[in-house]
């Protein structure tokens, strides 16, 4: 995995990966351009009325169904991150929240990288 992803440079703040000095356009931004507005408005009224409940309920439902959403989404995100790391053999950059959760015993799992684990 290493000869294929170990040139890789994401700098998280901004977004942006680089191999070498080329500069790459990160997927996320790419389906922004093609992502259409959406009517929280007009849309979660018509679906208020369809199911029997307000309008407001319906926002607090969506935007909880959102948090828990991005939440899951972004401790996804950051397992397989941490988890590509260590098989390019960096488990020292394992992200803070996966290694005091998920991976605490990944060293376990792959015995041939416990002495980086341990440095």
């Amino acid at each position: 995995m290493n000869e294929k992803f170990g040139d890789i440079n994401f700098i998280e703040e901004g977004h942006q990966y680089f191999i070498g000095e080329k500069e790459y356009t990160p997927v996320s931004h790419i389906i922004k351009k093609y992502e259409q507005p959406f009517d929280e408005y007009g849309k979660s009224k018509a679906y208020a009325e369809k199911i029997g409940l307000t309008q407001d309920e319906v926002l607090k439902n969506w935007r909880l169904i959102n948090l828990k959403s991005t939440i899951s989404g972004s401790r996804t995100h950051e397992f397989g991150e941490s988890y590509t790391n260590v098989m390019a053999g960096h488990p020292e950059l394992i992200c803070e929240r996966t290694r005091n959760s998920g991976l605490r015993n990944i060293r376990h799992w792959f015995p041939h990288i416990r002495k980086k684990m341990q440095s």
